[in-house]
């Protein structure tokens, strides 16, 4: 039942300008990144809702790091990422990473002048305390996770894409129909390795924790989202950070 997890407050939609940029500033990510909209507003496709059989706060982790790639998606997202290696930027309780496209290699053929960003990472920004932004060439990709009311052994995902207007008009063009599907079944790919690998592996990460026989976990020096994710939640609950092991 999906009544279960409305949020109290809805999330806030921006369509970025002048003045929105500079509120977009305010809660401390880069607006100038977020230019990347051009002030176009992006078209909307069908939400897709999933229940997890887990605690909400292991669905954003699944978001945190790379180094899972070459095991876990490596039949899906290491045929086009570069596994263990990633950008990472932290903005109060918000942060920003960049996942290292294979494509990246081939910008060492194109003068530096014509370098994207779209063409060798993906961007991911995090707005603390549920929220994952993804920004890529074909639009963005707006992940919400919200906890179940009542029991914290369950959430919910609710997963929006979004294309280009460009890229939208491309389905009422009959040359450009298949190159929209590519980019429309890319969208769903992508929604199905969040779903049945990501989200798969967290769940039985969470039956592990709710078992009782792990006393406590250890996030690694390549887990630096974990880190932040976890300490602002507990500088939130007026907690002390997470005990350092090492340096």
């Amino acid at each position: 039942d999906i009544k279960q997890y409305k949020p109290k407050y809805p999330s806030l939609k921006i369509v970025p300008n002048e003045n929105t940029l500079a509120i977009i500033a305010k809660i401390n990510i880069r607006s100038l990144d977020l230019i990347y909209f051009n002030n176009k507003v992006p078209v909307p496709l069908p939400i897709k809702n999933k229940i997890n059989a887990m605690n909400w706060k292991l669905a954003i982790d699944t978001f945190g790091e790379t180094y899972h790639f070459n095991t876990l998606h490596k039949n899906s997202l290491a045929e086009s990422f570069y596994g263990n290696c990633q950008m990472y930027d932290t903005y109060q309780r918000n942060h920003r990473m960049a996942l290292c496209m294979r494509n990246i290699d081939t910008l060492r053929d194109q003068p530096e002048s014509e370098w994207n960003v779209l063409q060798g990472a993906l961007p991911v920004y995090y707005l603390f305390p549920n929220i994952q932004l993804i920004l890529s060439g074909a639009g963005p990709t707006l992940v919400r996770v919200y906890p179940n009311k009542t029991d914290p052994n369950n959430s919910l995902s609710q997963i929006n894409f979004y294309l280009h207007p460009m890229i939208k008009d491309m389905e009422k063009n009959a040359e450009n129909q298949e190159m929209f599907e590519q980019i429309e079944n890319r969208m769903q790919g992508f929604a199905d390795v969040i779903d049945k690998e990501d989200y798969a592996a967290a769940a039985l990460g969470h039956k592990g924790a709710h078992s009782g026989a792990i006393e406590y976990f250890t996030f690694g020096r390549n887990e630096p989202a974990l880190h932040h994710y976890h300490n602002t939640y507990r500088d939130a609950l007026g907690l002390p950070p997470l005990e350092r092991i090492s340096n």
